[in-house]
C-alpha cells in the first residue's frame, strides 16, 4: 500500500510538513506520493493523468488535505471522486483555518460526519500515526515517535501564523472600510435584531452610529454566523432564502 496525499499546490508547505512527519515515522519514501516534491511525484516523461489513475487503481490510502484552496481546485476534486469511487482507505486532514462548516465539505464526496482532525492537534496526530500501523512499518521507539510529533506541531505552528495574522489584520479594516463594513453588518443583523428583546437594540444602534470598535463588530458578525451554520434552515428562513 502506498499513501496518496491529495493535496492543493497552495497548501504545499502543509504537505511537505505532513511528508517530513511520515518519514520520521518509518513510512519508507517509495510508500508517498506528494506530488508537490519531486522526490514523491511524478516520474519524468510520464502522463501525469495516466500516472495518477494508476496510482488510484492501487488501492492507496488517501490523506485528503482539505482547505478553502482544495475545493477551489478541479484537480483536487477529481482526486476525491476518482478515490471515493473505488472506496480507498483514507483520512481527512484539515488545514488550519479550514471551515467545516462550509457548503463544499458538508455536500462533497468526503462523509462530514467520518473522523478528521486538524493539522495542529496533537493528540489526533499521534491516533493517526498510530493507525498506519495496520498497513505500514511506523518505528516501535515511542520516544522518537513523540520528538517527531513534536517537531511536526512546532513547523504547523510556525506555517499558520503569518497565515491567520495575516487574515486577522484583513478582517480589521480602517477609515472608510470601517464605516462601509459597519454598514453591511447591521443590515446584516437588521431581521435578527428586530426581533431581539429591548435591551438588545441598543447594540444595533451603537454599530449604525459606528460606535462599537472593530473587535465588537467582528464578534457580532461571527456570532451571527455561527448561528446560521448551527441552526440552519430554522434561523431566518426567509432571509436564508432571499441571500441565494
Amino acid at each position: 500500500m502506498i499513501i496518496f496525499i491529495s493535496h492543493s499546490s497552495k497548501n504545499a508547505s502543509y504537505g511537505h510538513a505532513l511528508v517530513e512527519l511520515l518519514r520520521d515515522a518509518g513510512v519508507g519514501a517509495k510508500e508517498i506520493v506528494f506530488t508537490s516534491n519531486s522526490a514523491y511525484g511524478i516520474p519524468i516523461a510520464s502522463n501525469i493523468f495516466d500516472w495518477l489513475k494508476s496510482r488510484v487503481k492501487e488501492r492507496p490510502c488517501v490523506i485528503y488535505l482539505l482547505s478553502e484552496e482544495y475545493y477551489e481546485s478541479v484537480a483536487c476534486l477529481n482526486e476525491m471522486g476518482a478515490a471515493w469511487i473505488i472506496e480507498t482507505k483514507g483520512f481527512m486532514l484539515f488545514v488550519p483555518g479550514f471551515n467545516l462548516g462550509s457548503h463544499e465539505f458538508s455536500s462533497g464526496a468526503l462523509d462530514p460526519r467520518a473522523i478528521g482532525f486538524f493539522l495542529d492537534n496533537e493528540d489526533r496526530v499521534t491516533e493517526f500515526i498510530e493507525a498506519l500501523r495496520a498497513d505500514f512499518s511506523i518505528i516501535d521507539n515511542p520516544v522518537l515517535i513523540n520528538q517527531s510529533i513534536r517537531k511536526y506541531i512546532d513547523k504547523i505552528g510556525r506555517l499558520k501564523s503569518p497565515a491567520l495574522s495575516g487574515n486577522a489584520q484583513n478582517s480589521v479594516p480602517s477609515g472608510i472600510a470601517k464605516e462601509s463594513l459597519a454598514k453591511n453588518v447591521s443590515h446584516e443583523l437588521e431581521p435578527a435584531f428586530s426581533r431581539a428583546p429591548e435591551n438588545m437594540a441598543k447594540y444595533l444602534v451603537d454599530l449604525r452610529s459606528g460606535k462599537l470598535n472593530d473587535s465588537d463588530v467582528m464578534l457580532i458578525l461571527y456570532v451571527h454566523d455561527q448561528g446560521r451554520i448551527q441552526l440552519m434552515t430554522g434561523w431566518q428562513e426567509e432571509q436564508e432564502v432571499n441571500r441565494r
